[in-house]
Protein backbone atom coordinates (compact mmCIF):
# COMPACT_ATOMS: atom_id res chain seq x y z
CA UNK A 1 0.00 0.00 0.00
CA UNK A 2 1.55 3.60 -1.12
CA UNK A 3 1.68 5.71 1.74
CA UNK A 4 -0.12 9.24 1.00
CA UNK A 5 1.77 12.72 0.68
CA UNK A 6 0.37 13.43 4.27
CA UNK A 7 1.84 10.57 5.83
CA UNK A 8 4.96 10.55 4.31
CA UNK A 9 4.57 14.46 5.83
CA UNK A 10 3.88 13.43 9.24
CA UNK A 11 6.76 10.96 8.98
CA UNK A 12 9.69 12.37 7.88
CA UNK A 13 8.99 16.12 8.38
CA UNK A 14 9.40 16.38 4.31
CA UNK A 15 7.79 15.48 1.32
CA UNK A 16 8.09 16.05 -2.58
CA UNK A 17 5.65 17.62 -4.69
CA UNK A 18 6.47 16.25 -8.28
CA UNK A 19 4.84 18.46 -10.63
CA UNK A 20 3.88 20.94 -8.41
CA UNK A 21 3.74 23.06 -11.38
CA UNK A 22 3.77 21.81 -15.04
CA UNK A 23 3.68 24.12 -18.36
CA UNK A 24 3.13 27.85 -18.36
CA UNK A 25 2.61 27.63 -14.79
CA UNK A 26 6.71 27.16 -14.71
CA UNK A 27 7.67 29.97 -16.82
CA UNK A 28 4.70 32.15 -14.18
CA UNK A 29 7.12 30.93 -11.19
CA UNK A 30 10.17 31.87 -12.99
CA UNK A 31 8.69 34.97 -14.14
CA UNK A 32 7.70 35.87 -10.55
CA UNK A 33 11.55 35.15 -9.17
CA UNK A 34 13.42 37.47 -11.48
CA UNK A 35 10.66 40.37 -11.15
CA UNK A 36 11.67 39.95 -7.33
CA UNK A 37 15.23 40.18 -8.42
CA UNK A 38 14.65 43.57 -10.46
CA UNK A 39 12.28 45.18 -7.76
CA UNK A 40 13.80 44.19 -4.57
CA UNK A 41 12.49 45.24 -1.19
CA UNK A 42 14.01 47.15 1.70
CA UNK A 43 14.54 43.48 3.28
CA UNK A 44 16.43 42.21 0.30
CA UNK A 45 20.09 41.03 0.78
CA UNK A 46 22.59 40.47 -1.33
CA UNK A 47 26.10 38.09 -0.79
CA UNK A 48 28.51 38.92 -3.23
CA UNK A 49 32.14 37.50 -4.20
CA UNK A 50 35.52 38.29 -4.33
CA UNK A 51 35.04 40.32 -7.40
CA UNK A 52 31.61 41.88 -6.48
CA UNK A 53 29.24 39.64 -7.98
CA UNK A 54 26.02 38.79 -6.58
CA UNK A 55 26.08 35.11 -5.62
CA UNK A 56 23.06 34.83 -3.44
CA UNK A 57 20.07 37.12 -3.32
CA UNK A 58 17.54 36.86 -1.02
CA UNK A 59 13.67 38.81 -0.27
CA UNK A 60 10.93 38.39 1.80
CA UNK A 61 7.21 39.70 2.39
CA UNK A 62 7.17 40.61 -1.24
CA UNK A 63 3.80 39.23 -2.49
CA UNK A 64 1.59 42.48 -2.20
CA UNK A 65 3.51 43.94 -5.02
CA UNK A 66 4.24 40.66 -6.76
CA UNK A 67 1.27 39.83 -8.82
CA UNK A 68 2.41 36.47 -9.85
CA UNK A 69 3.50 35.19 -6.32
CA UNK A 70 -0.18 36.81 -5.25
CA UNK A 71 -1.90 34.42 -8.35
CA UNK A 72 -0.14 31.35 -6.80
CA UNK A 73 -1.62 32.01 -3.27
CA UNK A 74 -4.89 32.48 -5.18
CA UNK A 75 -4.56 29.04 -6.60
CA UNK A 76 -6.68 27.19 -4.50
CA UNK A 77 -5.52 23.81 -6.68
CA UNK A 78 -2.36 24.66 -4.99
CA UNK A 79 -3.59 25.65 -1.67
CA UNK A 80 -6.25 22.64 -1.14
CA UNK A 81 -3.41 20.35 -1.99
CA UNK A 82 -1.15 21.52 0.50
CA UNK A 83 -3.57 22.12 3.18
CA UNK A 84 -4.74 18.64 2.83
CA UNK A 85 -1.15 17.25 3.36
CA UNK A 86 -0.12 19.57 6.07
CA UNK A 87 -3.84 18.97 7.57
CA UNK A 88 -4.69 22.08 8.31
CA UNK A 89 -8.48 23.53 8.73
CA UNK A 90 -7.42 26.91 8.10
CA UNK A 91 -4.65 27.94 6.36
CA UNK A 92 -2.66 31.40 7.27
CA UNK A 93 0.33 33.07 5.06
CA UNK A 94 3.23 33.65 7.18
CA UNK A 95 5.10 35.09 4.47
CA UNK A 96 7.51 34.50 0.99
CA UNK A 97 11.18 33.87 0.51
CA UNK A 98 13.15 34.59 -2.45
CA UNK A 99 16.24 32.29 -2.57
CA UNK A 100 18.67 33.08 -5.50
CA UNK A 101 22.01 31.37 -5.75
CA UNK A 102 24.40 31.99 -8.62
CA UNK A 103 28.32 31.56 -9.05
CA UNK A 104 29.60 30.28 -6.14
CA UNK A 105 27.32 30.79 -3.51
CA UNK A 106 27.81 29.34 -0.31
CA UNK A 107 26.29 26.04 1.43
CA UNK A 108 23.68 26.81 3.90
CA UNK A 109 24.52 25.47 7.49
CA UNK A 110 22.00 22.85 9.11
CA UNK A 111 19.66 24.80 10.81
CA UNK A 112 16.25 24.79 12.20
CA UNK A 113 13.95 27.85 10.94
CA UNK A 114 11.65 27.78 13.81
CA UNK A 115 13.77 29.99 16.16
CA UNK A 116 14.24 32.61 13.05
CA UNK A 117 10.54 32.93 13.18
CA UNK A 118 8.05 34.98 15.79
CA UNK A 119 5.25 32.98 14.92
CA UNK A 120 4.53 29.07 16.34
CA UNK A 121 2.16 26.44 16.29
CA UNK A 122 1.18 22.51 15.65
CA UNK A 123 1.28 23.29 12.04
CA UNK A 124 3.83 25.39 10.90
CA UNK A 125 5.59 24.55 7.02
CA UNK A 126 7.42 26.11 3.61
CA UNK A 127 6.73 25.00 0.41
CA UNK A 128 9.50 25.50 -1.49
CA UNK A 129 9.56 25.20 -5.38
CA UNK A 130 11.86 25.83 -8.32
CA UNK A 131 11.74 26.17 -12.06
CA UNK A 132 14.68 25.22 -12.17
CA UNK A 133 16.53 21.42 -13.13
CA UNK A 134 18.15 21.05 -9.39
CA UNK A 135 20.78 18.33 -8.71
CA UNK A 136 20.85 16.39 -4.83
CA UNK A 137 24.32 18.43 -5.03
CA UNK A 138 22.44 21.94 -5.28
CA UNK A 139 19.55 20.89 -2.91
CA UNK A 140 18.28 20.78 0.06
CA UNK A 141 19.14 18.12 3.08
CA UNK A 142 16.36 16.98 5.72
CA UNK A 143 17.70 15.41 8.83
CA UNK A 144 14.61 12.81 8.83
CA UNK A 145 11.79 12.90 11.68
CA UNK A 146 13.84 15.47 13.43
CA UNK A 147 10.91 17.75 13.54
CA UNK A 148 9.33 15.51 15.92
CA UNK A 149 12.19 15.58 18.46
CA UNK A 150 10.47 18.50 20.26
CA UNK A 151 13.61 19.83 20.34
CA UNK A 152 14.90 23.86 19.52
CA UNK A 153 18.11 24.78 18.59
CA UNK A 154 19.41 28.39 18.50
CA UNK A 155 20.08 29.92 14.89
CA UNK A 156 23.00 30.12 13.09
CA UNK A 157 24.51 33.02 10.27
CA UNK A 158 24.20 31.58 6.89
CA UNK A 159 27.52 33.77 5.94
CA UNK A 160 29.56 31.64 8.71
CA UNK A 161 27.85 29.21 10.36
CA UNK A 162 28.12 30.98 14.03
CA UNK A 163 25.38 31.04 16.41
CA UNK A 164 23.47 34.48 16.78
CA UNK A 165 21.94 35.95 19.81
CA UNK A 166 22.27 34.34 23.27
CA UNK A 167 18.82 32.64 24.30
CA UNK A 168 19.20 30.26 26.87
CA UNK A 169 15.99 28.44 26.10
CA UNK A 170 17.88 26.97 22.70
CA UNK A 171 19.91 24.14 22.44
CA UNK A 172 23.31 24.53 20.44
CA UNK A 173 23.29 22.64 17.61
CA UNK A 174 26.82 20.93 17.64
CA UNK A 175 28.25 18.98 14.91
CA UNK A 176 27.93 15.89 17.48
CA UNK A 177 24.09 16.55 17.99
CA UNK A 178 23.95 16.55 14.04
CA UNK A 179 25.94 13.45 13.69
CA UNK A 180 23.43 11.35 16.19
CA UNK A 181 19.77 12.96 15.02
CA UNK A 182 21.30 11.67 11.01
CA UNK A 183 21.22 8.00 12.05
CA UNK A 184 17.98 8.44 11.44
CA UNK A 185 18.76 9.54 7.84
CA UNK A 186 19.72 12.08 5.88
CA UNK A 187 16.86 13.03 2.87
CA UNK A 188 18.31 14.13 -0.46
CA UNK A 189 15.77 15.28 -3.70
CA UNK A 190 16.82 15.82 -7.16
CA UNK A 191 14.15 18.42 -8.32
CA UNK A 192 12.66 19.13 -11.71
CA UNK A 193 11.33 22.13 -12.82
CA UNK A 194 8.02 23.20 -11.18
CA UNK A 195 8.30 20.38 -8.47
CA UNK A 196 8.31 21.15 -4.62
CA UNK A 197 9.50 20.46 -1.24
CA UNK A 198 7.20 21.02 1.84
CA UNK A 199 9.03 20.81 4.99
CA UNK A 200 7.94 21.43 8.52
CA UNK A 201 9.47 24.33 9.93
CA UNK A 202 11.08 21.98 12.84
CA UNK A 203 12.97 19.70 10.61
CA UNK A 204 17.24 20.16 10.97
CA UNK A 205 17.88 20.92 7.25
CA UNK A 206 20.66 22.85 4.66
CA UNK A 207 21.13 23.89 1.68
CA UNK A 208 24.16 22.02 -0.33
CA UNK A 209 27.06 23.23 -2.92
CA UNK A 210 28.46 21.33 -5.16
CA UNK A 211 31.65 21.56 -7.79
CA UNK A 212 29.85 23.02 -10.57
CA UNK A 213 28.43 26.95 -10.89
CA UNK A 214 25.22 27.65 -8.75
CA UNK A 215 22.04 28.49 -10.82
CA UNK A 216 19.04 27.98 -8.35
CA UNK A 217 16.17 29.60 -8.15
CA UNK A 218 13.37 29.09 -5.57
CA UNK A 219 10.36 30.19 -3.99
CA UNK A 220 9.42 29.47 -0.50
CA UNK A 221 6.28 30.45 1.00
CA UNK A 222 5.69 29.67 4.75
CA UNK A 223 2.46 28.80 6.08
CA UNK A 224 0.93 28.26 9.17
CA UNK A 225 -2.62 26.29 10.45
CA UNK A 226 -4.74 26.70 13.08
CA UNK A 227 -3.21 27.29 16.64
CA UNK A 228 -0.69 28.79 15.90
CA UNK A 229 0.36 32.08 17.88
CA UNK A 230 2.90 34.94 18.21
CA UNK A 231 6.65 34.04 20.15
CA UNK A 232 8.80 36.08 21.85
CA UNK A 233 11.00 32.92 21.19
CA UNK A 234 13.01 33.52 18.96
CA UNK A 235 16.19 35.81 18.00
CA UNK A 236 16.69 38.21 15.24
CA UNK A 237 12.61 37.40 13.74
CA UNK A 238 12.59 36.65 9.65
CA UNK A 239 11.06 38.58 8.12
CA UNK A 240 11.29 41.60 10.68
CA UNK A 241 7.33 41.89 11.30
CA UNK A 242 8.11 43.19 14.68
CA UNK A 243 10.72 46.31 13.46
CA UNK A 244 7.24 47.07 10.73
CA UNK A 245 4.93 47.40 13.67
CA UNK A 246 3.75 44.26 14.67
CA UNK A 247 3.28 44.12 18.37
CA UNK A 248 4.64 40.64 19.62
CA UNK A 249 3.06 39.10 22.53
CA UNK A 250 3.59 35.78 23.58
CA UNK A 251 1.17 33.22 23.06
CA UNK A 252 -1.23 36.07 21.08
CA UNK A 253 -3.14 34.71 18.09
CA UNK A 254 -2.01 35.65 14.93
CA UNK A 255 -3.94 39.14 13.93
CA UNK A 256 -5.23 38.61 10.31
CA UNK A 257 -3.97 41.72 8.98
CA UNK A 258 -0.55 40.40 9.27
CA UNK A 259 -1.26 36.73 8.25
CA UNK A 260 -4.25 36.45 6.34
CA UNK A 261 -6.10 33.44 5.89
CA UNK A 262 -5.11 32.59 2.06
CA UNK A 263 -8.62 32.22 1.12
CA UNK A 264 -8.30 35.88 1.46
CA UNK A 265 -5.51 36.91 -0.50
Amino acid sequence: MNESLQEVFVRDGVVLLSGLFEGDYINRLSSALEFARDNPSPMARETKDSEGNTIFFTDFFTYKKNLIIRSILQDRDFTDLIAQVSGANELRLFHDHILIKTGDAPETPWHQDRPYYLVDGPISFSVWMTPDFVPVSESLAFIRGSHALNREFAPVSFEDGGVIGNNASFEQLTSTEIELMSRAGVLTFSLQPGDGLMFDNRIIHKAMRGNVQANRRALSIRFVGEGAFLTEKVVNPTPPFHRMGLRVIEGQPLPAAWFPRVDSI
